[in-house]
């Protein structure tokens, strides 16, 4: 699949425990500079953050199954729309989602239940038509989210995990 975003994707996908942390010595580094109030800052007022580069770089990073690190881009845009608005819930609806993939990949089940169905949840309060959120195609998302949703038995720690991508439309 190709890439919306400029990113050069990470050398390892981040698990708690298993690997390096990013921010570590030793880490990839990726989303260091994303974590702080000033960037956080920056953002405010900014026209459609879904348009934004940092955005297409989320999706990218989630598409490739690197959910922390998709995690980390998305909570630097629900800091920069200050956690509220439709953009806001969209948002953390899309972190619960990512927070799923690490506790899949981690095999923490139960936790990885609990944030898809949160996840779900936020999504059907959004004004979604025709499976689009603005310019985020979440048609196979819901889908899976709604008719899918995963035995816990049926994946594993090395598996990409979602068997869904998220499009963007032009």
């Amino acid at each position: 699949m190709e890439l919306y975003s400029k990113i050069n994707l990470p050398n390892y996908r981040f698990l708690p425990g298993r690997n390096a942390h990013p921010h570590k010595s030793g880490g990839h580094g990726w989303g260091k500079n994303l974590e702080s109030k000033e960037f956080h800052q920056s953002l405010y007022g900014k026209e459609n953050l879904l348009r934004d580069e940092l955005f297409y770089q989320a999706v990218d990073l989630f598409n490739n199954a690197y959910y922390w690190e998709s995690h980390v881009a998305l909570e630097a845009l629900w800091n920069g729309v200050k956690r509220i608005g439709d953009d806001g819930q969209f948002f953390k609806g899309f972190i619960l989602l990512n927070a799923a993939g690490v506790k899949g990949r981690l095999e923490h089940y139960p936790a990885m239940q609990g944030h898809l169905h949160r996840s779900l949840e936020i999504f059907k309060l959004l004004p979604i038509k025709q499976g689009l959120y603005k310019n985020v195609s979440l048609f196979e998302c819901l889908n899976f989210l709604e008719k899918e949703m995963p035995e816990t038995s049926r994946f594993q720690k090395d598996e990409m995990f979602f068997p869904f991508k998220i499009y963007l439309e032009p």
